[in-house]
């Protein structure tokens, strides 16, 4: 008995020793690594507006501030807590976090009623979060403000908007599913939430009153159609008259991609670079009488010279809008008519080639009325 006693009083200090160590022992902290590379959201342009055009060579860059709000939690409103992020000290904020825009994604709906397929390019935005952001698991919140550098892109509408990105951090599993606290926190998800959201938790799960799938910019270009009109007594409607049109873009690349020939011989659009960095499209076509050639993707800014190579013995004219056989794209569609006039030609001299034969049938005409009227007097 007295064995069993001493057992149960040595066991009772070894724990009682031990759970002491455990308390004195400091808390171990998890490895502070940088994330580098890391997509935070991602960036649109809508192409619904922009048919027959390319990719544009934009660039969509975006700051990431760590000036945002901390949310505490809230077990009656069921808030999550939100942690206001926080750069290390010594960081150089706010961050730029840039779209991978050569490596974006192009996507479309045959159906172009259906929401949220319409024509598309896709993109991921990066950053690079500094070693020490992320100490512990938690939602951390940053602000994103968009930049305004290519907002003057023509065609571009850049979506201006002050978001927040809420980052959440874990630690990581092991190969057995279980939670490895030595090891450092990572980023398991990324929201886009808009400034006014607000975000209620069931315990596995936060929903927000208003986020975004992604930042959210248009591209819009226009028509330009030109048709041939040929007028005139002498003016010949089956004559093909040739077109060289070159549609000058006011960005860096040229994005026109697309022509549409109606009622002539489809020909394929060319794209040159010009000394002065901006970038030209030539369009050739053969136009009959009432023909079209429509060049689509072409954006706001671009200057379209419409020249004919055989057109001698006509005269041009130009719709009021293109004076000189040159068009500007405002913020509609062109539309221009070529007009080639040639009336018919009275031969010079010919009233003196025939005048004395005209002389000599009124001499004569004359006789005959003297003639005859002499004659009914007898």
């Amino acid at each position: 008995m007295k064995l069993n006693k001493t057992i149960g009083r040595v066991a009772t200090t070894l724990v009682a020793t031990a759970m002491l160590a455990s308390l004195a022992a400091p808390a171990y902290a998890a490895p502070n690594n940088a994330v580098t590379g890391q997509t935070i959201f991602q960036v649109n342009l809508d192409m619904t507006n922009a048919e027959g055009a390319g990719k544009p060579n934009v660039s969509f860059t975006y700051e990431i501030d760590d000036d945002a709000t901390a949310v505490p939690a809230n077990e009656e409103t069921k808030t999550p807590e939100i942690k206001a992020g926080e750069f290390p000290e010594g960081t150089t904020s706010p961050l730029t976090a840039t779209a991978d825009w050569s490596n974006a994604t192009y996507t479309a709906d045959s159906d172009s009623e259906t929401e949220g397929n319409q024509p598309c390019y896709t993109a991921d935005v990066k950053v690079n979060f500094p070693a020490g952001t992320f100490t512990e698991p938690g939602i951390y919140r940053f602000t994103v403000t968009p930049e305004q550098s290519d907002s003057t892109y023509a065609g571009v509408n850049v979506d201006e908007t002050v978001r927040y990105i809420d980052v959440y951090v874990a630690y990581p599993l092991d190969q057995e599913g279980n939670v490895n606290q030595n090891a450092a926190v990572e980023i398991t998800a990324v929201k886009l939430v808009n400034k006014d959201s607000n975000a209620t938790t069931d315990g596995e799960n936060v929903n927000y009153t208003s986020k975004q799938d992604a930042y959210m910019n248009t591209f819009t270009t226009y028509d330009v159609t030109i048709t041939k009109n040929v007028a005139g007594q002498m003016g010949d409607k089956s004559k093909e008259f040739n077109f060289s049109i070159d549609v000058t873009d006011p960005n860096a690349t040229a994005v026109l991609s697309s022509v549409t020939l109606q009622n002539a011989n489809a020909t394929s659009a060319s794209f040159a670079s010009k000394e002065n960095g901006t970038s030209v499209a030539n369009v050739v076509a053969d136009l009959h009488h009432t023909e079209s050639v429509v060049i689509k993707g072409v954006p706001k800014g671009a200057t379209v010279d419409i020249d004919e190579t055989n057109a001698d013995g006509y005269t041009i004219s130009y719709s009021e809008n293109a004076a000189n056989g040159q068009a500007t794209v405002g913020t509609e569609d062109v539309a221009v008519t070529v007009t080639n006039t040639r009336n018919a030609v009275t031969p010079t001299g010919i009233v003196m080639d025939i005048a004395p034969y005209a002389l000599l049938v009124v001499i004569a005409a004359a006789g005959c009325f003297v003639f005859l009227r002499k004659r009914r007097e007898d």
